[in-house]
């Protein structure tokens, strides 16, 4: 969240854009839409994929799907990704992954882990988190099954999903996780969420004037609104506060970040 009111009003595209009020599948159901958002084509087979069931902690069954690169060298131990998909922590199936996750391991050479962790709104926190942890344990205890090097395990996630792989690399990271396996070898979030809306009451305190926040102007848009932001992560955490917050600090100064454990 920040004050971007510097560059100016906005643009005679974007205006055009947020003239428009429909928004795409809005008479639909959450669960109608969560159909629509789940239906993607199953990528050409350019790599081996092999489904597995991956028992959780609380005894319940994840869906997870292994990707290795035809071209891949099956004699060598290989990179292993986690992947953890996008969707708001609401839509999102294994073969709606099946694309990007089939290019990591082609353009990549490594093996890439697809697991389905529980959504919103029959699962809400922690079971998620819980489904990240047991994803973990379970890519270990299988990983000469992968093909994979233990000593290079990293953690891909998307939207949601990077929320997910920041909070369980950082509470690796701090020693507070329970898992005793190597190291993590490195994370990559794209389009992350890492701070909670409910977070946001400090920051927008230190803004001289409020409403030039980002949170603040932003809460109409046409794409993301604030009350579109809030059916995902209500939701998705459903309780009153937050169990942790960390400001992390780097050279570049510091980023508070909420996240849950």
């Amino acid at each position: 969240m920040y004050d971007f009111s510097q560059y100016g009003t906005p643009s005679k595209e974007w205006l055009e854009v947020s003239s428009d009020s429909a928004t795409p599948h809005s008479s639909l159901s959450v669960v109608e839409r969560q159909e629509i958002v789940n239906k993607m084509e199953t990528l050409s087979p350019m790599v081996r994929m092999v489904d597995h069931n991956i028992l959780t902690q609380d005894q319940s069954s994840l869906k997870s799907r292994s990707y290795t690169s035809v071209d891949s060298d099956i004699t060598q131990r290989l990179p292993v990704a986690l992947y953890l998909q996008g969707g708001g922590f609401l839509t999102g199936t294994i073969t709606s992954e099946d694309a990007v996750c089939s290019r990591i391991a082609i353009n990549t050479g490594i093996v890439v882990l697809n697991v389905c962790y529980r959504h919103t709104p029959q699962h809400t926190y922690p079971v998620a988190w819980n489904d990240t942890h047991d994803e973990f344990e379970w890519l270990h205890d299988h990983i000469d099954d992968l093909g994979g090097d233990p000593q290079q395990v990293m953690i891909i996630g998307i939207s949601s999903g990077a929320y997910l792989a920041a909070s369980f690399v950082l509470e690796e990271h701090l020693s507070l996780g329970s898992t005793t396996r190597p190291p993590i070898a490195g994370q990559i979030l794209m389009v992350p969420s890492l701070i909670n809306v409910e977070c946001y009451g400090p920051m927008i305190e230190k803004f001289q004037d409020p409403s030039v926040c980002s949170l603040h102007k932003s809460r109409d848009a046409p794409l993301l609104s604030l009350s579109t932001l809030q059916v995902y992560t209500v939701r998705a955490f459903r309780v009153g506060n937050f169990d942790m917050c960390f400001t992390l600090t780097s050279d570049r100064g510091y980023h508070r970040a909420c996240f849950k454990f």
